[in-house]
């Protein structure tokens, strides 16, 4: 569930056998449902609400995990990364995937700076499937956690920073494997 900058609360809520992207409104009426695509996970908004971030199974054996941006208002999906997570920070300075999966033994938070009106960092087409595509983002911090988040003191952001200690870069949400 996420608190979207209109008062909106974008969710994640069931039709039939399927999840789908619902928001309501601020008075938690007015429910309607946000993408027309079944999903697996919902993970981020964008801060502008123009797009959301979720999972959708690939098809495969078994199927697979595959997290995709969709414009809100409809339109073509952007590619983001597979077996991960990817958030917007909430002043849309900066984005972060967090790779599970993709490398052997090993879990990385990518925290990647976005210029000044970018969406997304740069990226491969088909999006993010393993090491070397995370250390290929421009500009971006390989932080070999998981999950982790923006925070206070991150220099990525655009808006204003409080001072910068010596630990407060990130901080880790959760360090067990989901």
């Amino acid at each position: 569930m996420q608190l979207g900058a209109s008062g909106d609360v974008y969710f994640m809520g069931e039709d039939g056998e399927q999840s789908y992207l619902y928001r309501v409104g601020p008075d938690g009426g007015g429910r309607r449902k946000v993408l027309d695509v079944p999903i697996f996970r919902f993970t981020s908004l964008s801060p502008d609400e123009q797009w959301a971030s979720v999972s959708v199974l690939a098809p495969g054996t078994p199927p697979r995990p595959t997290m995709k941006a969709y414009p809100v208002k409809g339109g073509q999906p952007v590619n983001l990364c597979t077996s991960c997570w990817f958030l917007w920070a909430p002043d849309g300075g900066s984005a972060w995937i967090t790779a599970r999966r993709m490398m052997p033994g090993e879990t990385a938070t990518l925290a990647s700076p976005l210029s000044h009106g970018a969406t997304f960092p740069t990226l491969p087409p088909e999006g993010i499937h393993d090491r070397a595509d995370l250390e290929a983002v421009p500009g971006a911090h390989l932080v070999l956690e998981n999950r982790v988040v923006w925070g206070p003191g991150l220099p990525l952001g655009r808006g204003p920073q409080p001072p910068r200690s010596g630990i407060s870069i990130a901080f880790r949400w959760n360090k067990t494997p989901c």
